[in-house]
């Protein structure tokens, strides 16, 4: 009994000396830091096709013209707008004068085809890689209208 007694004990001083020496035995080197370097670009000088507005193919519109500014958040293209001609009206009844569509066309030289369309503008936002982008545009006048004679106009 005394020699079992021995056996156990040594039985379990053995457990304890292996379980001590496991994690020296299976530490990893020590740490190591790296440096790293990353560079991010945008391609600021590609600008949307020049679509109809809601469209993703067919023919380009020739007008209006893009703005090519390398800018991450520009203003692309802005139609100009025609409140066609009236007649002056002496009264003080309330006028409002509606736009009308406007008009452009599509493709080169002797083969141009005339486009309507309504007003838009179209701007482009790089900063960001989702397609959903919500943003208000607003306009206001900045300067009344003026009187022209036909070779202004």
């Amino acid at each position: 009994m005394k020699n079992s007694q021995k056996l156990v004990g040594v039985a379990l001083l053995a457990t304890a000396a292996v379980g001590l020496a496991l994690p020296s035995i299976s530490k990893a080197a020590p740490s190591v830091t790296g440096k790293g370097k990353v560079t991010f670009t945008q391609d600021l000088t590609t600008n949307p096709s020049n679509n109809k507005p809601g469209e993703s193919t067919g023919p380009e519109l020739n007008e209006p013209s893009q703005n090519t500014d390398p800018l991450a958040l520009k203003i692309v293209s802005v139609t100009d707008m025609d409140f066609d001609s009236h007649n002056i009206i002496s009264n003080d009844s309330n006028k409002s004068y509606e736009a009308l569509p406007f008009a452009t066309t599509t493709g080169k030289d002797d083969k141009k085809e005339p486009v309507k369309t309504a007003h838009f503008v179209r701007f482009q936002d790089v900063r960001a890689d989702t397609t959903n982008n919500y943003f208000t545009i607003s306009a206001k006048m900045t300067k009344q209208f003026s009187n022209a004679t036909k070779a202004q106009l």
